[in-house]
């Protein structure tokens, strides 16, 4: 999963950024980009747009890479579309993941979704151990006390600090978190008294930073 991160600058944000990025779609299209990717803005957290794109490997993704080469005249489209884009911007950056299916639960598609929940998780040196250890039990949990749970989990490999991994939780609306609250209950039962103790210390052990943010 590459991810690319746009911040916008103040009063930057929405009509202006999707006319920009229009343009940019705009230029692909009418160049036969062979690329496609998902874009989503943010609801919560600093004002950005991310836009991730997703491969089986990293073969595919340079064979991607190879094969915009091989349109001369899509580089410059892209590049004019761009500059109109940057004069919105106060930041990039790009990064890339790859998914743990281990770690993942009951990962589904996309069809229907409109809205993301994104859990940064930042894992202390050493310690990876004990983050392995926490994704089991909370997966077990889950499994016995709220089966409909679904999320997907990747762990960083390049353009990060370091020690991350991310917990994508597609939504439908913003009402079903909602639903994922009351269901809080459930899984604190299935993990009982003595797993959540265990689960809070290990956590402290680990994580060394967590973030969520609704896209």
């Amino acid at each position: 999963l590459v991810i690319n991160r746009e911040y916008t600058k103040p009063g930057k944000t929405g009509s202006a950024h999707e006319k920009t990025e229009s343009a940019f779609i705009a230029a692909a299209k009418a160049n036969k980009a062979p690329f496609h990717y998902l874009g989503m803005s943010s609801i919560t957290g600093p004002d950005r747009a991310l836009f991730f794109s997703a491969y089986d490997s990293f073969t595919e993704w340079a064979n991607e890479r190879k094969a915009m080469d091989k349109i001369p005249a899509l580089g410059p489209a892209l590049d004019h579309a761009m500059l109109a884009d940057g004069d919105l911007l106060s930041e990039t950056d790009t990064s890339v993941w790859t998914r743990d299916d281990e770690k993942s639960y009951n990962v589904g598609n996309l069809v229907g979704m409109r809205f993301m929940e994104i859990t940064v998780f930042k894992i202390k040196p050493g310690h990876s151990a004990e983050w392995d250890e926490v994704v089991k039990m909370v997966k077990d949990a889950y499994k016995k006390g709220v089966p409909e749970a679904s999320w997907v989990m990747f762990q960083e490999a390049y353009g990060t600090p370091g020690g991350g991994y991310i917990v994508l939780e597609p939504l439908k609306s913003v009402g079903d978190i909602d639903a994922h609250m009351a269901s809080d209950p459930k899984f604190a039962a299935a993990m009982g008294k003595d797993g959540m103790k265990k689960l809070e210390t290990l956590m402290a052990s680990c994580v060394e930073e967590e973030q969520s943010n609704l896209f």
